[in-house]
């Protein structure tokens, strides 16, 4: 009898499941990329983030910003050069294409974990936006997928 010898058929620092996993898994990466998306055209301040996610720390969220910024998910908007710490965020063309992948998540989310009835019930802070903003009419009542960026 020969032995079935398993091999790993993917390598994972390649794989684009792993790579997207990667990004959105440090802390509060999500909420940043939220508040842009709800933030819409407008961008958002450091202060403005300390502001709208509780909790999260300034060496934390300086270290985010930076990050999303290198990976071109956000634009880092600096309106004066002479005034480097009026430093503004917002989200970059690739960053919007994220939100398919938010409304994606969202749904598996609302069907499989135990979550508030308003997210249940699309009328939670962020899809309220993100419907508004980004959603065109769906033919049915819960079809939330064909997007339009505002851009």
């Amino acid at each position: 009898m020969s032995k079935k010898v398993l091999t790993p058929l993917t390598q994972y620092e390649k794989c684009s499941i792993t790579k997207m996993m990667n990004l959105i898994r440090p802390k509060w990466t999500m909420e940043i990329i939220l508040e842009l998306m709800v933030a819409g055209n407008e961008s958002l301040s450091f202060s403005d983030f300390e502001k709208l996610i509780a909790g999260i720390n300034p060496r934390i969220l300086s270290t985010r910003l930076a990050s999303l910024s290198r990976k071109g998910i956000i634009d880092r908007i600096v309106p004066d050069p002479r005034t480097p710490k009026k430093v503004r965020y917002k989200l970059s063309e690739k960053g919007y294409d994220f939100i398919n992948v938010i409304i994606s998540m969202r749904s598996w989310a609302v069907k499989h974990l135990d979550v508030d009835q308003d997210c249940k019930d699309n009328v939670c802070r962020h899809m309220l936006v993100i419907k508004e903003k980004y959603l065109k009419p769906a033919t049915r009542q819960n079809d939330l997928i064909e997007i339009f960026a505002p851009h």
